[in-house]
């Protein structure tokens, strides 16, 4: 008998870093300072929202499954807002 795993998607982000383009899914961040530390020193960022269901994209490798898949960092989605 075949056994089939099935995965969880994650969750869509709620916002993104207007500097360093790091996603949160915790929606209470939205206009807040980013802070991310990358090579030593904090982002200046903010956290833009990104709630519309057009701003995102699954990752097409792992769809949106894999918090290790190298294409979407593990976030399962893209941010594709122009």
């Amino acid at each position: 008998m075949e056994q089939t795993i099935l995965s969880a998607k994650l969750i869509v982000p709620s916002a993104v870093c207007t500097v360093c383009g790091t996603y949160t899914r915790n929606k209470s961040m939205v206009n807040y300072a980013c802070g991310i530390m990358i090579d030593g020193k904090r982002c200046k960022g903010a956290w833009q929202s990104a709630l519309r269901v057009d701003d995102w994209e699954e990752c097409k490798f792992c769809h949106a499954s894999d918090a290790n898949c190298d294409s979407c960092n593990g976030e399962g989605w893209l941010f594709i807002r122009k």
